[in-house]
């Protein structure tokens, strides 16, 4: 908590923020295994780094233990009957926690000026798209975290390009990213819109006006609603059974399925850990 409060009070030094950091990983390491998150604190650690030019040569093996934290819990979580696995699914936290820091390992080598480096982090993102790519029966939200993922990718790729001075790359990756974005994802009229925001600078770099970047926006926004209409019209009703059950409710009455004939039901599925750590719970965000 010291070292988030540091990160968010203004003034506050880089040494302050060093030392902050220093003192939480060392306290970690005499504690291995009391304590985890979702992502890695480790990588809370690095995207302050990252934003105060700080310390990026440690960036990618921070996040790196964090990767290995993260597959230790997923090894040694039990699975369970009441939240199987979606299919390809297997591999829990550990994707979740991938994508929260691999832009920020490819960052990281692209302000070191190690493109190399930074290329190789974007070849294992841009595997991990192929194998994840749904199917056309996949659930809605499968298809939402595959867009929010091909959002990353882009971005992150349009960051090196950038920081490699190629900056038309930089310019169609950012476009792209946007291009991925999904309507419920884009920021609102009070938060800010660093993806459009990196995206228009650029195009102003470039001899862009201000009336061609309202001509490519009108375009995506044409190709996005042409997208929904199409999603929409092949949209199938599921007329499946609910499976017999028999449970109590928190007043003490039992209920079983046929209790239910006929009548309207609403079904609210929640989790015992989602009012102190939904925000911060992959299952809950997807």
């Amino acid at each position: 908590m010291r070292f988030h409060s540091l990160s968010d009070l203004e003034g506050t030094s880089d040494n302050e923020i060093e030392a902050a950091a220093d003192a939480f990983l060392k306290a970690r390491e005499k504690n291995e295994g009391y304590s985890y998150a979702i992502p890695p604190n480790e990588i809370s650690i690095t995207r302050v780094y990252l934003k105060r030019g700080l310390r990026l040569e440690r960036v990618p093996a921070l996040i790196q233990k964090g990767f290995q934290e993260t597959e230790r819990i997923d090894k040694n979580h039990r699975p369970s009957d009441l939240y199987p696995h979606e299919e390809g699914a297997e591999d829990g936290n550990l994707r979740y926690v991938r994508w929260q820091g691999w832009p920020l390992i490819a960052e990281a080598y692209a302000r070191l000026q190690q493109p190399d480096k930074a290329g190789e982090v974007l070849a294992q993102m841009a595997e991990a798209l192929k194998k994840e790519k749904p199917g056309e029966k996949a659930k809605e939200r499968t298809k939402a975290r595959y867009g929010n993922n091909q959002v990353m990718f882009w971005q992150t790729t349009a960051k090196v390009a950038e920081l490699d001075q190629r900056k038309l790359d930089a310019l169609m990756a950012y476009q792209t990213a946007l291009a991925f974005l999904p309507k419920s994802a884009t920021p609102k009229p009070d938060e800010k819109d660093e993806l459009s925001e990196s995206a228009r600078r650029l195009w102003k770099e470039l001899g862009g006006t201000g009336q061609g970047w309202q001509a490519y926006l009108a375009r995506n926004e044409t190709s996005r609603r042409i997208s929904e209409i199409a999603e929409a019209a092949t949209w199938d009703a599921k007329n499946t059974l609910l499976p017999d059950f028999d449970i109590t409710d928190l007043q003490g009455r039992k209920w079983k399925l046929a209790d239910l004939k006929g009548k309207a039901a609403f079904i609210n599925l929640w989790a015992t850990w989602c009012g102190l750590a939904g925000w911060n719970c992959p299952t809950c965000k997807s």
